[in-house]
């Protein structure tokens, strides 16, 4: 890991676009980490936002990277110090929260719930 990325500021958002951008997914991911390990060592909380711009490849592959108003469905799951979780399950669990909020008509927001688990799976 070079130097930048050791002096990142994880309280920062990351932008991950997967299409465009594969490599910040792994920043995305250390950045998870980072922070799990830092409430985990401060005893504080966390919380993990996934977000997803509704119909975005669809508009992307028909009409480029014009101007154009989307809306956003986010999936949020919280994690105290007491956590028993991975950046990997955060962020799964994350990702079920934001197909929920999809599957509700979209621009919307939910928080996990362990029963979005078996909803998705």
């Amino acid at each position: 890991m070079d130097q930048q990325a050791r002096d990142r500021d994880f309280s920062k958002p990351v932008v991950v676009e997967p299409e465009t951008e594969a490599g910040q997914i792994a920043i995305f991911y250390n950045a998870v980490r980072q922070a799990l390990a830092r409430e985990t060592r401060s005893s504080g909380t966390g919380m993990v936002l996934y977000f997803d711009l509704d119909g975005f490849k669809c508009v992307n592959d028909s009409l480029g990277h014009e101007d154009i108003a989307v809306s956003t469905s986010i999936g949020i799951v919280f994690f105290g110090a007491d956590h028993n979780e991975t950046a990997e399950s955060l962020i799964r669990k994350a990702d079920h929260a934001m197909y929920a909020a999809k599957l509700s008509g979209k621009g919307a927001y939910r928080f996990y719930i362990e029963s979005m688990n078996e909803s998705v799976s």
